[in-house]
């Protein structure tokens, strides 16, 4: 996984977008893999946890 930079997206609410960076390295020839993972606590203390994986390929434009 491409490791530019991660970030710490706190206070998000339901329904809210998750902005992914459109760039890339030079040298990055097989796109970029993005892990998203939201971490949820209800105001009774109950917390849960979920990720998914976006695969952005590399543009194979001429």
């Amino acid at each position: 996984a491409d490791e530019y930079g991660k970030y710490n997206m706190q206070g998000l609410k339901f329904g809210d977008t998750v902005m992914l960076e459109a760039w890339r390295e030079g040298n990055d020839m097989d796109g970029r893999v993005y892990t998203i993972t939201a971490v949820v606590t209800d105001l009774a203390g109950n917390r849960t946890t979920k990720s998914t994986t976006v695969i952005v390929p590399h543009s194979m434009g001429k």
